[in-house]
Parts: C-alpha cells; structure tokens; sequence
C-alpha cells in the first residue's frame, strides 16, 4: 500500500536526571498514542527500543509499526564486557528489549549478525540491515594534512575508546609524527 503518513518517535526529556535509553514513561507513551491515532498514521517507526511502549497503546491494527534498533542492546553489553568497557544501557532496557521487540513489525539493525540474531530470535519480526549513509571515499589525491578524525557520541563505550587511544596510541604517533592533529566530534 501508499504510505500516507509516517510518524517517527524519538525520547525526549529536559530533567537532569534523563538517561537518553530511558523507556518511555506512561505519561509520554498516552501523549504520543494519541498524536498517532489523531494524525491517522500508517506507520509509526521507534527511534531506539526505549520508544517501542507506544506501540501497546496505539489501539489501530491497521498501524505498521516499526523500530529503528540500530543494535541489540543486550548483544552490546556482552561485546563492551569482553572488551572491559563499562556500558552504558540501562537494566531496565536489556531485560525489556525483546519484549518490546515483538511488539513490532518490523525492525531496522546496523549489522548483519544483528539481522540474523532478530531472524532467528523473533521469526515474525522483519528485520532489515540499514544502509551506510556515508561511505568513506578518497579524494584521489593526498590533503597534505596529518590528522585522525573520531566521530562518536557520548556513549560511555565511546568516550571509554577515545580516552583509551589518547592514553595508548596518540603518544606513539606524536612520536612519529609530531604535526600530527588530532579531531574529536
């Protein structure tokens, strides 16, 4: 069918004590249930697990719904472990993760080992691998500049990364390389 309006649904909440994978409080689950059954979507999409209680209270079948998971928080604790990293994802959001999963119909994952994991874990669940929306390409020609640049969030597994290779690896290449810059974003 025409996709006739899309709503996508993402956390927001100005307290200092947000956690940004805080699950939606029922509060905000009613307000955007009824913005979604107002506004006569076809299709409601959750920007992360956390937004997924909304589904519950949308009360038309006739709603695709979908989450845009980017990974399996439960798989990212037990890599972020292996590696000695501390994570950052609640409790509350690994032990609701596949509950709220199922609540879906579709799914969007950011690896193909994660497609395969909802594949098997949740067989009625469409799962599909989200595209890179940029890939790196060299301009054919040297910029003459020395740089590294990181880009990430403030997730603590990326704050944990760059501190690590600031204390580990930087050094060594200003050793090498003393006009060498660095650029976090």
């Amino acid at each position: 069918s025409v996709l006739k309006k899309l709503a996508i649904f993402r956390s927001r909440d100005d307290s200092a004590e947000y956690r940004y994978d805080q699950i939606l409080s029922g509060e905000s689950v009613g307000e955007m249930a009824r913005f979604s059954e107002r506004g006569e979507y076809n299709v409601l999409i959750a920007d992360y697990v956390w937004c997924a209680p909304v589904f519950a209270a949308v009360n038309s079948r006739q709603i695709r719904k979908g989450v845009i998971a980017h990974d399996i928080m439960g798989k990212r604790i037990v890599s972020l472990q292996k590696s000695g990293s501390v994570s950052d994802v609640s409790e509350e959001v690994v032990a609701r993760e596949l509950p709220l999963l199922v609540s879906a119909d579709f799914v969007f994952v950011e690896t193909a080992d994660d497609k395969a994991f909802i594949e098997e874990t949740i067989p009625h669940l469409e799962a599909f691998l989200m595209p890179r929306a940029v890939l790196a390409q060299s301009s054919g020609k040297p910029s003459g500049e020395k740089s590294v640049l990181f880009i990430g969030g403030s997730a603590t597994h990326n704050i944990q990364g760059i501190a690590w290779f600031l204390k580990n690896v930087w050094p060594r290449v200003l050793l090498e390389c003393k006009e060498a810059r660095l650029r976090v974003l």
